[in-house]
């Protein structure tokens, strides 16, 4: 009965900390010691979890209000985006000489202008009704294990794709720029909501308000599309790989304003499970590690103002124990 009425009873906040602004988004770094915040007035916060203290305001990197962050998986690296598409590449190791130092940088809008003439740096067919070189919002954006390739997602119906310079190059030169465009991914039809990469860098995802999510696979060079993933009736929110473990490599998750999370096999392109909250949309997802078994904890955030946890949901147990999920191609016709 003391348990039940525990459960039952509000969650109390253990501390605050004011930022003067309002926080577009959250990121927790690999090693879960820092916190990156995306601040409405053009800054990111980092905030140390141990003390709970602002460890630092990197400014001067953005001229809008900052809309996504994201660590790089070694925890080194932070990357930023903005309401205009201007995205910055942080230096935010401890131990850096470099240290908050912007490492790169570069700007979605009109991207496909810098591409070069090599083999392999087209761009992609252009979409229809977008202007490329209207400034567009980043909504997204991932950076490779190695450090060699930032990604972003955004307004425009695109995913570009950019590499970095060698980080011992120091900060960014006058221009503002030490990356250049590899390759603009098109092939969505509407806004591109989120995109992520799997461990090894090899698979990227993108999800998108026309329903779909993709995979795509050799982002530094001909950045080919391995498939479409259908199913999903209505917006697709976000999207992300499975934790490291035992059978997680070849799974991914996706939400939608469908009340629907979905778990895809990349290899087979099937969905394995649907997961229904019944409640409301679904704006996030997150599968998060398990340092227990290894197999991962699957969270979302929608319109109900909750956070949900869905247990059991091991990336194992989804591939074993439910088959496949048929999912045809939206009917466009008509």
């Amino acid at each position: 009965a003391a348990a039940a009425a525990a459960a039952r009873a509000p969650a109390q906040r253990i501390q605050t900390l004011p930022l003067g602004t309002s926080l577009n988004q959250l990121a927790l770094s690999p090693d879960a010691s820092l916190v990156a915040v995306a601040g409405e007035d053009r800054t990111v916060f980092l905030v140390d979890l141990g003390s709970f203290q602002l460890q630092a305001r990197l400014e001067g990197g953005h001229e809008h209000p900052v809309s996504c962050v994201t660590f790089g998986q070694q925890g080194r690296l932070l990357l930023s985006g903005d309401e205009c598409g201007q995205w910055v590449v942080w230096d935010v190791d401890r131990s850096s000489d470099h240290r908050h130092a912007r490492l790169a940088g570069g700007r979605h809008a009109g991207s496909e202008s810098e591409l070069g003439s090599e083999p392999g740096s087209g761009p992609g067919p252009a979409a229809a009704n977008v202007d490329p070189a209207a400034p567009a919002a980043i909504n997204g954006a991932a950076l490779s294990h190695d450090g060699q390739l930032a990604v972003t997602a955004s307004d425009d119906q695109a995913v570009c794709v950019w590499a970095l310079a060698p980080l011992h190059s120091g900060s960014l030169d006058r221009r503002g720029k030490s990356s250049h465009l590899v390759r603009v991914l098109r092939s969505h039809t509407d806004v591109v909501t989120g995109c992520a990469l799997s461990m090894d860098s090899t698979l990227l995802l993108s999800c998108s308000f026309d329903a779909t999510v993709k995979l795509w696979t050799n982002l530094g060079s001909s950045g080919d599309l391995v498939g479409t993933l259908y199913g999903h009736t209505d917006l697709v929110n976000s999207c992300c790989f499975a934790p490291p473990g035992p059978g997680n490599s070849r799974l991914a998750l996706s939400c939608s304003s469908d009340r629907t999370l979905r778990v895809w096999h990349t290899a087979t392109l099937a969905c394995l499970r649907v997961l229904h909250s019944r409640s409301d949309e679904i704006y996030c997802c997150y599968w998060a590690p398990s340092p227990s078994s290894g197999a991962g904890t699957i969270l979302s955030g929608g319109g109900n103002n909750r956070i949900l946890l869905w247990p059991g949901q091991s990336p194992v147990a989804v591939a074993a124990n439910h088959p496949k999920v048929e999912a045809k191609k939206p009917d466009t016709k008509g």
